[in-house]
């Protein structure tokens, strides 16, 4: 393996590793939250004021990355076609 193989899969695991990372916080939120519902030390209510927040952050870490991702395939043309800006 090359230099730039590596350098080329550790790119391309570090976008994947961002768009998994939400889903994962928000996972925890949902298991964390189910856990401590089923013991009954939270009530249904408040498992659900949990869970909106959790899903709030998950939307607005997706819409963070989203935009960009967005904002750099502009860049990403211009580099492929050795364009300066």
């Amino acid at each position: 393996m090359s230099i730039e193989n590596i350098r080329r899969f550790f790119q391309s695991f570090a976008w994947f590793g961002k768009w998994v990372v939400a889903p994962i916080v928000l996972g925890a939120l949902l298991i964390a939250g189910g856990v401590l519902l089923s013991r009954q030390e939270i009530d249904f209510d408040t498992f659900l004021n949990y869970f909106a927040l959790g899903l709030l952050i998950f939307v607005l870490i997706t819409l963070f990355y989203g935009i960009i991702a967005i904002h750099d395939i502009p860049y990403e043309i211009a580099k492929k076609r050795n364009h300066p800006h």
